[in-house]
């Protein structure tokens, strides 16, 4: 098995933040599980593979799949509301996302949002005293009604509504919003609409 950044005594196994550990060689956040580079080829090593090191490995590959933050779509219908991963409205809604809103380059600046502040409105309302609620309102008004309309055929207005949506919960938790610069130029829209930049 090849060394992995958990293992490296210079990551801080217990400042965790989106999935990443702080490097204090580098002075930047790593995925635990990521293979350690060959610049850090001189770095003391640990080796020594224990708890911290094996919740610090799950949870880069949580964040890396989306289960443990990022799509705020998945935490309202999932986490918040107890719906299954693969119930209607998620598979519509991916499907959408997969087969039209990738593929379609006027929707590119659509996905990059929500990629940018999926994260933050996901890990807000999952703190939220008043997530049920709030999840119980984006799932009648907003989801079911984009969904409704990409059953319809009618994406104009799907994309209208998840707009609103957006716009609403980014009022309601982020003062400030912007994308990078650096992530606006690499961005790859094929893969993008996850909620969270992978």
């Amino acid at each position: 098995m090849s060394k992995v950044c958990a293992e490296c005594e210079h990551l801080n196994l217990s400042d965790i933040v989106d999935g990443q550990a702080w490097c204090k060689e580098k002075n930047e956040r790593r995925f635990a599980n990521s293979e350690v580079a060959e610049e850090c080829s001189v770095i003391s090593k640990k080796w020594i593979y224990d708890t911290e090191t094996a919740n610090a490995i799950k949870a880069a590959e949580e964040y890396q799949k989306g289960t443990l933050v990022g799509c705020f779509i998945t935490t309202a219908i999932v986490t918040i509301l107890g719906l299954d991963d693969d119930c209607e409205e998620l598979d519509v809604l991916r499907w959408f996302r997969d087969d039209v809103l990738q593929v379609l380059p006027e929707y590119r600046e659509i996905l990059m949002r929500y990629d940018t502040v999926g994260p933050i409105i996901a890990r807000a309302l999952e703190h939220d005293e008043d997530k049920m609620s709030i999840s119980i309102a984006l799932y009648k008004v907003f989801i079911r009604g984009c969904v409704n309309y990409i059953q319809k055929g009618d994406f104009d207005k799907a994309v209208v509504l998840y707009k609103e949506m957006v716009e609403a919960l980014i009022r309601k938790y982020m003062p400030m919003e912007f994308v990078p610069d650096s992530f606006k130029s690499h961005y790859d829209q094929t893969s993008g609409g996850h909620g969270y930049i992978k």
